[in-house]
């Protein structure tokens, strides 16, 4: 995959030493937008799926929905 010269702005998440795709490029997340690290979604144009707005929110708002279950469980 290609990332056609696009820069991420992820210098915040360096230290955290996430799970990254094949091509060290964006942050690989589980079916709920959950990264490597418990409790930190990634959305949008940081992790693998396609870097659209609406795609963005709906992304959200499954993470959101994993959130408040698990806010439910505890």
């Amino acid at each position: 995959m290609s990332d056609f010269g696009f820069k991420l702005n992820d210098a915040f998440l360096t230290s955290l030493n996430l799970k990254k795709d094949r091509d060290d490029f964006k942050y690989v997340v589980n079916v709920h937008y959950e990264s490597s690290l418990s409790g930190l979604y990634i959305v949008g144009p940081l992790n693998t799926g396609p870097d659209q707005a609406i795609i963005a929110a709906g992304e959200g708002a499954v993470a959101a929905i994993d959130l408040k279950k698990r806010l439910i469980e505890i």
